[in-house]
């Protein structure tokens, strides 16, 4: 039935998500947490929006992302992160870049890391390295990142000290 398989492909996202949720220790010994919690909020009317997403389906879910980028009212009270894992990684990718643009997301691009290609943070580590997207800490998205792009940040930070 159509309801069972979409119960299971949520239980199987969240399983996905809490495999994604990692600390990484840093130079100093200090955890750095990647936090992923979605804090939806409390109300009722939260609750019940938040329950329907993964049944609503990828395009519906694209649409109403593009719609709060956007400043449509309608969905000022709906949390991007929140949408992230109904979503295609395309889509992910393509919000994560027009987000990337705007300085007043720096705090919530870490949360897109989970849910954005390696290709894309690729692309992100070579911006960075040309001296784009200096608000960024960085540091946080190491977890989600290949091999080859952290030895470049490494190489970049050697190289600018």
């Amino acid at each position: 039935d159509e309801f069972e398989s979409r119960k299971e492909a949520l239980k199987s996202k969240m399983e996905e998500l809490k495999e994604k949720k990692r600390v990484l220790k840093n130079s100093r010994n200090k955890d750095i947490h990647i936090d992923i919690d979605l804090d939806l909020g409390s109300d009722l009317n939260s609750r019940k929006i938040y329950a329907m997403l993964p049944f609503l389906g990828k395009e519906r879910i694209t649409y109403i992302a593009k719609e709060k980028l956007n400043g449509n009212p309608k969905y000022k009270n709906v949390k991007l992160v929140a949408l992230l894992p109904f979503m295609s990684r395309d889509d992910v990718d393509e919000i994560f870049k027009i987000i990337l643009e705007d300085e007043t997301y720096k705090d919530e691009l870490v949360k897109f890391a989970p849910f954005v290609s390696k290709e894309t943070l690729d692309k992100l580590c070579d911006e960075y390295c040309a001296g784009n997207y200096q608000y960024i800490d960085i540091n946080r998205f190491y977890p989600f990142m290949s091999s080859s792009s952290i030895s470049k940040l490494f190489d970049y930070f050697i190289t600018k000290e």
